[in-house]
């Protein structure tokens, strides 16, 4: 196992880390004591950009590897 692959499991792991703790905001109740309003809104947003971003990163990564 290369490095490069490694950098892709990590990459991966990030994305679903991203997209599950975005659904968890979403869903229940968690950090509502910090969160509420457009800042709870904003961060399920930032979560799920995030994960588009990296899955963009990933693709691009996979598709260009040498």
């Amino acid at each position: 196992m290369t490095m490069e692959n490694i950098r892709h499991i990590m990459a991966a792991f990030m994305i679903l880390s991203a997209i599950a703790f975005g659904i968890a905001i979403a869903a229940t109740e968690i950090l509502s004591d910090r969160l509420d309003g457009s800042k709870r809104i904003l961060f399920i947003f930032l979560m799920f950009g995030y994960a588009a971003y990296r899955t963009f990163r990933l693709y691009y990564a996979i598709k260009h590897k040498k």
